[in-house]
């Protein structure tokens, strides 16, 4: 029997590091040569990611949330497609994000869940 992936764990540990404003959980949750695109921003490695991506949004994100459109899963890659909204606050300005986002997880030869791309769009509300 093939063992697929805990794909809610995996998406609770993306809530959660977010929510948690856990720098070095988001990067552990990423390969070296993860392609992450949101919106206007492309990284092509985890340092690219880490710059422009989590360190300039981590302390601005709160009650990020997430809700399942689809998912698949096998031994070794697993995806999920969903909804999000997201409080962000930026310069004491409150706004309420709305988005689609995409992840796919790779294991890697350690047994680890990594995202290997994410593909995020916000939507203007």
């Amino acid at each position: 029997m093939m063992k697929k992936a805990p794909i809610d764990t995996l998406i609770a540990n993306w809530e959660n590091n977010w929510n948690q404003h856990n720098a070095h959980g988001l990067k552990n949750m990423f390969l070296e040569d993860v392609i992450l695109i949101e919106n206007d921003i492309i990284c092509k490695s985890i340092q690219e990611l880490d710059e422009k991506w989590i360190q300039p949004n981590l302390n601005n994100v709160k009650d990020l949330k997430t809700f399942k459109m689809q998912e698949w899963s096998t031994e070794s890659r697993a995806g999920y497609t969903g909804t999000y909204e997201v409080e962000v606050t930026i310069d004491s300005v409150n706004n309420k994000l709305k988005g689609v986002f995409t992840v796919t997880w790779m294991k890697t030869e350690q047994e680890e869940w990594k995202i290997s791309s994410a593909m995020i769009h916000a939507f203007l509300t």
